[in-house]
């Protein structure tokens, strides 16, 4: 796995991956970006997000539980002292469809949570990480 990263302009950055895959990184105007990206830091809890998601959706679908919908939203607070790292995240899942087995959705989010997500096991080792649910049909 590699990744390089090139200077567009000030602090926006391009980055590409050895499968060709780009991505645009920028931070806000006052720390001397063009706020035209997402900056380091959310790309983190997009990290997050997105691994357990995954993990997520192809549990649920292992198990055949049928739903119609599911989203996710990662919040986070920082330090305040520099590096400012993540304090406290907090994950919360929406899974929307009829009769729901909530059973077998909290299994598949702890089984992502505390065993297959890579992202979520690394920031573990940092911050505080919580996680909820709720159900909508």
């Amino acid at each position: 796995m590699e990744i390089e990263i090139e200077k567009i302009d000030g602090l926006k950055l391009k980055g590409k991956d050895d499968s060709g895959h780009e991505i645009t990184i920028d931070t806000k105007k006052e720390l001397g970006g063009h706020d035209s990206a997402t900056s380091p830091m959310k790309l983190l809890l997009f990290s997050l997000g997105s691994c357990t998601l995954m993990d997520v959706i192809s549990l649920l679908d292992k198990i055949k539980v049928d739903y119609d919908d599911i989203k996710i939203r990662v919040s986070a607070e920082r330090h305040d002292e520099h590096p400012k790292i993540f304090k406290n995240i907090k994950i919360k899942y929406t899974i929307y469809g009829k009769n729901l087995d909530e059973s077998k959705i909290k299994k598949s989010i702890d089984l992502s949570t505390k065993k297959y997500c890579s992202v979520h096991a690394m920031l573990t080792k940092s911050a505080n990480i919580s996680n909820s649910f709720e159900t909508i049909g």
